[in-house]
C-alpha cells in the first residue's frame, strides 16, 4: 500500500530517487506482468524486515512464526488523495494479530475496538476463507467500540451503522482459475460473502443482522497465495520469488479501495474527521475505552448480550 500510494499521490518531499534504484528492470517484472507501483523504489523489501535499516521504507515485518506488530502502528506519511471531488488525508494503520498470546481478551479487544474507531476501511485479515469464529470474534471487538461510542454520545442516542466499511482480505485463496477475468473473480468473492452475509443462505442470521447494523458497507477481497517461499524464515524480502497471479489481484485491489468513488473522509458520529480536529477525536477515543473496558465480559457473555444467543 505505501509503494502504491506513493508511486500514485506521492506526499509533499518526498522523492522515489531517495531509495536506491536498479539500473535495469529485472527479466521477470515483465515476464510476471508486475505493476510499475511494487518495484519502482526498488525489487525487494528489504529495508523493512526487522534489524535492517532506520530509514525504513515501510512498516517493519519480520518472517517466521514469531510476531512483530504490537499493538497498532500509524505510519508517519499521510497521502492526500481525491474521495470524489473531495481531497482527503489516507493515513495508513497496521494492527497486531488477534487473540495476542500475551494479552487478555479486553486489552486485544480494546485495540480492535480501537482500530475499529480510527479506520474509515477496516480491513480484516483471515486465512483462505471466511469463518463463522472470525465473524463472532469481530462481534466481540466492535462491542468495545460500541460502548465507547456510547460513553462519547453521554445519553445523545444511538447511531445507526456507526462504522463505514468493513472489509474481508481472504488471503491464501486457491479457487482461482487461470482463465478468470476480474468479472470472474468479484462474482466469486461475492458469493464467498454472500454465504455468510445473505439472510437467505447464512445460518447465522443474528450475526448478520449485527454487523449490517454496525457497518454501512460489507466487502470482500480474495487475494491468492503470493509464493511458499516467503514462508520461509530466509525469506528476506525479494520480490522475484511472487508469483504473477498474486500481482494481478493485489493490483486489482488496491485500485479499488483507493479509487476515489470508494474512498471515503472518516466519520465520527456523522461528522467527518479534519486535520484539526484529529488529535481531539483519538483523545476523546482513548478515554472513552476506559469507560468502555469494564462492560466487556467472557467472549461467550459478550456475544449473549449482543446478539441473544448463548453458547
Amino acid at each position: 500500500m505505501l509503494r502504491y500510494l506513493r508511486e500514485k499521490h506521492p506526499p509533499k518531499g518526498y522523492k522515489n530517487e531517495d531509495i536506491p534504484q536498479e539500473c535495469e528492470v529485472p527479466d521477470w517484472v515483465q515476464e510476471r506482468k508486475v505493476p510499475d507501483w511494487a518495484v519502482n523504489c526498488g525489487p525487494n523489501l528489504l529495508e523493512g524486515r526487522e534489524g535492517g535499516s532506520q530509514d525504513r521504507e515501510g512498516f517493519v515485518w519480520r518472517p517466521g512464526m514469531e510476531k512483530c506488530t504490537e499493538g497498532i502502528w500509524v505510519w508517519s506519511e499521510v497521502f492526500v488523495c481525491k474521495a470524489g471531488d473531495e481531497d482527503v488525508a489516507v493515513v495508513l494503520m497496521d494492527t497486531q494479530g488477534a487473540w495476542d498470546a500475551r494479552m487478555s481478551k479486553e486489552q486485544s479487544a480494546t485495540i480492535f475496538g480501537l482500530t475499529t474507531l480510527l479506520a474509515s476501511r477496516l480491513i480484516y485479515n483471515v486465512s483462505k476463507q471466511i469463518q463463522q469464529d472470525k465473524i463472532d470474534n469481530l462481534l466481540y471487538f466492535t462491542d468495545f467500540a460500541k460502548a465507547a461510542l456510547r460513553a462519547m454520545q453521554r445519553g445523545t442516542g444511538s447511531v445507526s451503522e456507526p462504522f463505514q466499511t468493513l472489509e474481508f482480505l481472504v488471503r491464501d485463496w486457491p479457487h482461482y482459475q487461470e482463465n478468470f477475468n476480474f468479472k470472474d473473480a468479484r462474482n466469486m468473492m461475492k458469493n464467498h460473502l454472500d454465504q455468510y452475509f445473505n439472510p437467505k443462505k447464512s445460518q447465522d442470521t443474528k450475526s448478520v443482522e449485527a454487523l449490517v447494523d454496525l457497518f454501512h458497507d460489507i466487502d470482500v477481497w480474495c487475494l491468492p497465495h503470493p509464493s511458499l517461499k516467503i514462508e520461509s524464515e530466509t525469506w528476506n524480502g525479494d520480490l522475484a520469488v511472487i508469483e504473477k497471479q498474486f500481482w494481478r489481484y493485489i493490483d486489482g485491489y488496491l485500485d479499488k479501495i483507493f479509487d476515489p468513488a470508494q474512498l471515503q473522509a472518516k466519520q465520527n458520529l456523522g461528522n467527518a474527521i479534519t486535520v484539526s480536529t484529529f488529535g481531539t477525536v483519538l483523545r476523546e477515543f482513548s478515554s472513552a475505552f476506559s469507560d468502555a473496558a469494564p462492560q466487556a465480559q467472557t467472549f461467550s457473555e459478550a456475544m449473549e448480550a449482543q446478539i441473544g444467543f448463548r453458547f
